[in-house]
């Protein structure tokens, strides 16, 4: 009777890292059944046609690209009037609990739209996702740029720009953000093989702090005060007719998408999640009981909680203390870049030792502490290099955090489909942004601007807006981060349940009980 072998997870991993990596299309088991030499006792060894195959293929970097473009976009959007606070304050003629609604909304459209992404991504596939992300950020896009061509009047007879129209384009951007935000690690585990996963998911998630950089440096070098509305009105159309035209780019990339996933599998793990499927319900239920994910959901709630904060107020923050908008700008775009550095370090580091609980603490070390640096320095003139210093370490090391964290998610909660922990982690981020945003500017964290600040600041004072420092509410917003994080680096523990599957093809003991139930890393 014929003997029939499989091909063995282990000898998956070994034959995986021997691929060459210039190959369009790489199989690693065959196709077509095999005969080997006869054993002994005459029986013939048989490769059989139903055994497992990995393959990839190029159509996985248009797929990746596409994502990345969309993320890229959705940043530079979200960002667009951060460092240009006080000028859309005047050309809008709002005030600047207003202008912060334009960021605050992409924290409000995840919470609203977050599970039901989450759903699409689960139940139609990335690639119908991508389309409808793409759509609605372009029509936002536009919505913006056509708050620039009529302007209104005051009562003055001042010309001013449509802050409803750009209000509504902004809202319609923030709801493609998610889509942004969760399709790295969908993407990466869907499309892509065990050794190129992290890699892939760093590319795609760092396309975010990308743009941030861009949207922190481009409007303040784009929108300048001349002293008339005219000047502003020709700047910020000209801002934001550039930014129309970089989400433009997503959507020509997703022309090229014409499949939700790949018809083979690039790994065992993709395999095992075709044949094993946890339901959506299923999954948020499983998300809900597992400590490990809830400690780590609380952990990234306050992360990027913080980080929303930082973003948001960067220029209020940074101006009574004589620090100009292009510096603004700069500051942004040397955290964004340098945090691009970061995650490519790390990515390529955890693709070999895949030591994600170690990593993730070592990088929270060292932003808590360049963070504590920032907020001390800042509040004093004249320091732009230590500012600097201090705002490029903390990219370095918090944007790191990004892509190990996502990572470390689908290790811990697998094989609930990536797509739901990842709208989790990003709804919790967003709400605790959007709390700590509202609260850092409640009216007991508002300082007045002392003579000498008055004297220095670079901020726009009019009769009808008086600046205010809001040093107090990042303070508030970084002293939480601080006690969660030294919580999170004393007490968190993990599993890699979806590396030991792929090491060892299953998740269960002989006796049906959970392999790894008590191996933490």
């Amino acid at each position: 009777m014929a003997q029939h072998r499989l091909q063995t997870p282990d000898e998956y991993a070994i034959a995986s890292t021997r691929m060459d990596a210039d190959e369009d299309t790489r199989l690693l088991t065959p196709a077509q059944p095999s005969i080997s030499q006869p054993s002994r006792n005459g029986a013939v060894s048989v490769h059989d046609e139903t055994q497992p195959q990995y393959a990839t293929s190029k159509l996985r970097w248009i797929v990746l690209a596409s994502a990345a473009a969309l993320n890229f976009s959705s940043a530079v959007n979200w960002v667009t009037f951060v460092s240009i606070a006080d000028h859309t304050q005047s050309f809008y003629n709002v005030r600047s609990s207003q202008v912060n609604e334009l960021s605050s909304v992409y924290m409000a459209a995840s919470l609203i739209t977050g599970l039901g992404w989450a759903w699409l991504m689960d139940t139609k596939g990335v690639g119908i996702a991508l389309w409808m992300g793409v759509i609605l950020n372009c029509t936002g896009s536009t919505l913006r740029f056509a708050s620039t061509l009529k302007p209104t009047l005051d009562m003055n007879g001042v010309e001013h720009g449509h802050f409803n129209l750009v209000l509504a384009g902004q809202i319609l951007c923030a709801l493609a953000n998610p889509i942004g935000l969760y399709s790295p690690a969908k993407v990466a585990d869907v499309w892509f093989p065990q050794e190129r996963r992290t890699l892939a998911n760093m590319i795609c998630s760092m396309a975010n702090p990308v743009g941030l950089a861009v949207g922190m440096v481009l409007p303040s070098n784009i929108v300048v005060s001349l002293g008339d509305m005219e000047s502003y009105n020709s700047s910020f159309r000209t801002l934001l007719l550039v930014l129309t035209g970089v989400g433009s780019i997503s959507f020509v990339l997703t022309l090229f998408i014409w499949k939700n996933r790949p018809d083979i599998p690039p790994s065992p793990s993709g395999d095992a999640k075709r044949n094993v499927k946890v339901a959506f319900r299923q999954g948020i239920a499983q998300l809900f009981r597992n400590k490990t994910f809830l400690f780590m959901m609380a952990m990234w709630s306050v992360s990027i909680g913080n980080f929303n904060v930082f973003i948001t107020l960067i220029q209020q923050m940074l101006c009574p203390y004589g620090y100009s908008d292009k510096f603004t700008g700069w500051c942004g775009a040397a955290m964004s870049l340098t945090g691009l550095v970061g995650a490519a370090i790390m990515s390529i580091y955890l693709d070999r030792t895949k030591k994600f609980v170690s990593t993730l603490k070592f990088c929270y070390v060292f932003a808590l502490l360049s963070m504590t640096g920032y907020i001390m320095v800042s509040i004093h003139p004249h320091m732009n290099v230590p500012v600097v210093g201090f705002l490029s370490m903390f990219g370095f090391f918090g944007y790191g955090l990004l892509p190990i964290f996502m990572e470390l998610a689908m290790e811990v909660t697998y094989p609930i489909n990536t797509g739901v922990s990842a709208a989790i982690l990003w709804m919790c981020g967003q709400l605790m942004g959007f709390i700590l945003v509202v609260v850092s500017q409640l009216p007991v964290f508002q300082r007045d601007l002392s003579a000498e600040q008055l004297r220095i600041s670079k901020c726009s004072v009019t009769k009808e807006h008086t600046p205010h420092d809001p040093v107090y509410g990042v303070l508030f917003s970084a002293c939480l981060a601080s006690i969660m994080t030294c919580i999170f680096i004393l007490k968190f523990k993990a599993s890699y349940r979806r590396l030991y599957i792929e090491k060892h093809g299953t998740l269960k003991n002989a006796d049906g009980s959970d392999a790894i139930l008590e191996k933490h890393y």
